[in-house]
């Protein structure tokens, strides 16, 4: 019996030899010449060389634009009795008190710097007042939509070592020294250091956000006193023989004290988040 064709075996399968799978040839891959890596470079290049020009360009512009300017005032003197009262608001600015002389002197250094700003000295500004022996600091910065600004006006003052003061800043250190009577200190974010000093009458440090710190003594015969920092420790370094009656309390927070209370004068230490400390001279 005849068969019919079928097609060709599996030995007749391949393109050359017997009895082998057929395959299809291989494509050669094209090989990328020089001038390829060449242009490839030259183009990385210049995207580099544009992006680099353009933060040159920014740097430049913000320089230009950087308003940087710095000026110490004349010193201002006030002829005051034995014992003056100093008020002192400042917006920004860190206030220095030192005792000396029989005279007030305030002497103040303006800042203001910034990105992309015009520069204008006038946007710090100091006044000053008297009446009698009351002597009126207002240091004042303007708001601007500057990129980075900052306007600060510092103040060096210096007061007979018998003076009251009221001072307030809404960001600076208040740093007081060697200075004895009633103090009433107060700033929103910034530390008080108060050293060499006594406290009488009603005094109060407070900060909103700061440390407050006490080193001195106060009058024990009578008055109230208050340390207080919202968040921050406050630290009260008192002479040995001090006698008070003492009221101290955290709500986040550890209390030491080396004092025994006593029913004269009234100390009281608060602190929403931090430590209080009470120590002996």
């Amino acid at each position: 019996m005849e068969q019919g064709y079928y097609g060709p075996g599996p030995q007749q399968m391949g393109p050359g030899q017997y009895g082998q799978p057929w395959q299809p040839y291989p494509q050669k891959r094209r090989q990328r010449g020089p001038l390829f890596w060449i242009a490839s470079c030259l183009v990385v290049f210049l995207i580099l060389l544009v992006l680099l020009g353009g933060i040159l360009a920014l740097i430049g512009l913000a320089i230009g634009k950087y308003g940087s300017y710095s000026k110490t005032e004349k010193p201002q003197t006030f002829v005051v009795g034995a014992h003056p009262t100093l008020v002192v608001n400042d917006d920004v600015g860190t206030i220095h008190v030192n005792a000396g002389g029989n005279s007030v002197i305030v002497q103040a250094t303006e800042h203001n710097n910034g990105f992309w700003r015009n520069r204008n000295p006038s946007d710090a500004q100091v006044n000053y007042s008297q009446n009698g022996d009351m002597v009126t600091v207002n240091a004042s910065v303007k708001a601007n939509l500057g990129f980075f600004s900052t306007d600060s006006v510092d103040l060096n003052i210096t007061v007979p070592s018998t003076a009251d003061l009221q001072i307030k800043t809404n960001t600076g250190l208040i740093d007081v020294s060697g200075v004895s009577g009633q103090m009433l200190l107060s700033t929103s974010t910034g530390a008080i250091d108060a050293t060499n000093d006594t406290l009488s009458s009603s005094s109060s440090l407070k900060s909103n956000t700061g440390e407050v710190s006490f080193n001195g003594s106060i009058d024990t015969n009578g008055g109230t006193y208050l340390f207080q920092a919202d968040t921050g420790e406050v630290n009260v370094t008192l002479p040995a023989a001090s006698s008070f009656h003492l009221i101290a309390s955290t709500d986040t927070g550890s209390i030491n004290s080396d004092f025994p209370v006593s029913p004269k004068a009234m100390v009281t230490l608060k602190v929403n988040t931090g430590a209080i400390n009470l120590h002996r001279g």
